[in-house]
């Protein structure tokens, strides 16, 4: 579950605290996002409660019906609330044992042979051969940008994911030739956020325009005219909640349903940007913003409220503690990376493949680019 604010942040506060609240909350009278198995797509329950008792989702049903609830019971109202399943991001960077994993920071600086032979060992190709992708363990290849057709028959196989992190692989030229014809075995990420959003609805927002862009062009250079969208909100949305609990093979995160995890999203519809709104999945994936959120539950546990982080009395100083060393250490991190010379790259960077240099783009009339 990723909360939108800064990750680093969040990820020091929710190991050092316990959320204290109610063991029973009830949303009564909202508007539900649910994913349904037996129509295999997302629906809507307009007008529905769901019942939250301890850290488990226990019952979804019509507002107003006689459905027992406990009597401690803390009733929230949601008349004009949009719930939805937690985003699930399937890379995060603060909690991933890199040293078990392939961790090199020498692409630019080791002789080639040695970078190829790193890039090599990366593919679901290999990992097959070494036997590591039939197994209980999900596999998650973060980006997968040169993924091969072998690849994908791979992923499907034995139900391994890929991880898009649109921002990131804009941000760095990656680009994405094929992860759009992955996406039944995809979910979005964000990567390292130092760079760009922090949220996973504007990363959900980002992929589905890019794929929708991406298809219209191809259609618009063969002088053809579309006449419908290839890529809907539904399949965003859907990528930014149940896919990244599929791709851990974890069938009780990202959904609402009576069992699941109590992973809560709830989305104020009475904002002026959403206000209006009759599609739910698309007030969130095409207006919706972090200052919308009122309330995140994770583990059934307010980690948000009234559009507040909930920072228990006893672990505010810790927060103070992890933010004052976050802040030194971008600090130091930012006067070290001034003071180290640019990197040039030249050459090749693989076999007919050179390095170039783009044209430059301007804003400004007159010469010069501005840079």
């Amino acid at each position: 579950m990723i909360c939108p604010t800064y990750t680093v942040l969040l990820t020091v506060l929710f190991a050092l605290t316990s959320f204290g609240s109610s063991s029973h909350v009830l949303f009564d009278g909202g508007t539900i996002v649910i994913f349904s198995e037996q129509a295999r797509a997302v629906q809507v329950l307009r007008n529905h409660s769901v019942l939250i008792e301890g850290d488990r989702i226990s019952a979804v049903f019509p507002a107003g019906s006689d459905h027992r609830v406990p009597s401690d019971t803390e009733v929230i109202p949601a008349n004009g609330k949009i719930i939805s399943p937690g985003l699930a991001e399937s890379v995060d960077w603060n909690a991933t044992p890199v040293e078990l994993g392939i961790s090199y920071d020498e692409f630019y600086n080791a002789p080639k042979s040695d970078v190829d032979g790193v890039i090599g060992l990366i593919s679901p190709t290999l990992l097959n051969e070494l036997g590591l992708l039939n197994g209980s363990t999900p596999v998650i290849f973060s980006h997968a940008t040169g993924i091969t057709p072998d690849d994908v028959a791979l992923l499907r196989q034995y139900n391994h994911h890929i991880a898009i992190a649109p921002e990131s692989e804009m941000h760095f030229g990656h680009g994405y030739p094929h992860s759009h014809k992955v996406m039944d075995q995809a979910a979005l990420a964000i990567d390292a956020s130092w760079a760009w959003s922090g949220d996973l609805v504007s990363q959900a927002r980002l992929w589905l325009q890019s794929v929708r862009l991406r298809l219209y062009q191809e259609a618009l250079d063969n002088w053809t005219i579309p006449k419908n969208s290839p890529m809907s909100v539904s399949q965003a949305f859907l990528l930014a909640t149940r896919a990244g609990a599929q791709a851990l093979r974890r069938s009780d995160l990202g959904i609402i349903s009576a069992g699941a995890k109590a992973d809560i999203v709830v989305f104020d519809g009475n904002a002026f940007n959403l206000m209006g709104w009759n599609n739910p999945v698309a007030a969130i994936i095409l207006h919706s913003h972090p200052g919308n959120v009122e309330h995140v539950l994770v583990d059934g546990q307010f980690r948000k409220r009234d559009f507040k982080r909930v920072i228990p009395r006893v672990a505010s100083r810790s927060l103070e503690d992890a933010t004052d060393r976050f802040l030194n250490s971008a600090r130091r991190l930012q006067t070290q990376f001034l003071k180290d010379p640019p990197i040039i790259l030249g050459g090749d960077h693989k076999p007919a493949a050179p390095y170039i240099t783009l044209n430059e783009v301007d804003a400004l009339p007159g010469e010069g680019t501005g840079y």
